[in-house]
């Protein structure tokens, strides 16, 4: 609905939308779960470092970030990722 959600308003960034457009937003009435989305995301993350071997692609631009309501880069990450032939062992208790 263009006339109740007006397209050309201000982009939405950190600093002119009162944390609206912050992952969990901030403030006193911050998300409760944010600690374990951000563990859970580490941990995910650390799994696929494990089990893949991450490179910049061949012929990749040089990266170039960006901010606004995230830190994101302006080209993508042009990466190759290959699987790894035997992952670290990793003890068990």
């Amino acid at each position: 609905n263009s006339e109740r959600w007006p397209l050309d308003g201000p982009n939405p960034n950190e600093t002119n939308q009162n944390f609206s457009y912050l992952p969990f937003g901030g403030g006193p009435r911050k998300c409760v779960g944010d600690m374990f989305a951000s563990f859970e995301a580490i941990v995910a993350v650390a799994m696929l470092i494990r089990r893949f071997n991450f490179q910049m692609a061949l012929g990749a631009p040089p990266v170039k970030m960006t901010t606004g309501a995230t830190i994101h880069t302006t080209e993508g990450l042009n990466m190759t990722v290959t699987r790894r032939i035997h992952p670290p062992i990793v003890p068990t208790f």
